[in-house]
Parts: structure tokens; C-alpha cells; sequence
């Protein structure tokens, strides 16, 4: 199985969501001081690339720590809907990949979003999945869907 690292590099001017505390590397230990190295860090459990447990939107639901580590393995496969020139993605948007879905894990969307990465716009004008795509998307046996941009909804509504 091949394994490609999809993460963005943490630091501490890195892009965080408006009004989050942007992440802190203290250096706690030092080589010279205390015979090795170690840093402090302090940030939220959103910052940069991370995995949205069920817990974060659903009450009663598991936290990431309660999922056997399997759940976070997988076969993926990238939608490219890049070229799709509106905010909303639409069923009908992702239709044609219907037939591979039930073989995969994990679907991610590239919508090209990702190049405002270290930009204010990356916050505002994402693409994201209208209700009816998210509900056709949850029909699949899928362990989790993936994007590219700061959420998978609209979250102004």
C-alpha cells in the first residue's frame, strides 16, 4: 500500500481559524541545559491538518482516541473537482464516480482551495458539500471523506 502524507507543516504563524489561538512551540528543554531536547506545545485540536472526530458535531458520538486505529487506514481516491466553478459541490457533481465509491475507504475532494493556504481567503468562499451530496456521500460504507479546503459544509448556515 502506497502512503502519502497529505499534512500541512505546523508552525506558529501558521493559517488557524479566525479567532483561534494560533499554535505555541516552547522550547522546554535544551541539549546544553538539560541533556536533550524537548518543546512544549500548545495549540487546538483543529489547527492545521487534522481529522474531525464524530464527537466534534454529534452528540453522544466517538471521539478520535475511542476508534481502533484501523479506522484511520485505508484505500483513497481523489475527486478532482477543481474545475467545478461554484462555491456549492452537488451531487450531480460527484455521480460519475459513483461505481468506485463502494471500493474505497476514504474519499478526498480537491477543489484547488488549498492554494490559499497561508492566506485570510483560505477562511472565506470555500467549496463545500450541499446536504443532498453529503447525505449521497453517507450511503457509501466510507470511513471518511477529506477536502482540502477549511471545512466540508458551509458553515454559514
Amino acid at each position: 500500500m502506497k502512503i502519502i502524507d497529505l499534512t500541512h507543516t505546523m508552525h506558529e504563524e501558521m493559517p488557524v481559524f479566525p479567532g483561534t489561538e494560533k499554535p505555541i512551540f516552547f522550547p522546554a528543554n535544551t541539549l546544553e541545559k538539560d541533556g536533550f531536547k524537548e518543546t512544549k506545545l500548545s495549540l487546538y485540536s483543529h489547527t492545521g491538518t487534522h481529522i474531525d472526530a464524530p464527537a466534534h458535531m454529534l452528540k453522544d458520538a466517538n471521539c478520535l482516541d475511542q476508534l481502533e486505529i484501523n479506522h484511520f487506514v485505508g484505500k483513497a481516491m481523489v475527486l478532482d473537482l477543481s474545475s467545478i466553478n461554484k462555491k456549492e459541490i452537488s451531487k450531480e457533481d460527484l455521480l460519475e464516480y459513483e461505481n468506485k465509491l463502494n471500493d474505497l475507504d476514504y474519499v478526498l475532494l480537491m477543489t484547488g482551495w488549498n492554494k490559499y493556504w497561508d492566506s485570510d481567503k483560505y477562511f472565506d468562499g470555500f467549496p463545500f458539500l450541499s446536504v443532498e451530496a453529503t447525505e449521497w456521500l453517507t450511503s457509501f460504507n466510507l470511513k471518511g471523506i477529506g477536502v482540502d479546503a477549511i471545512s466540508i459544509d458551509d458553515m454559514k448556515t
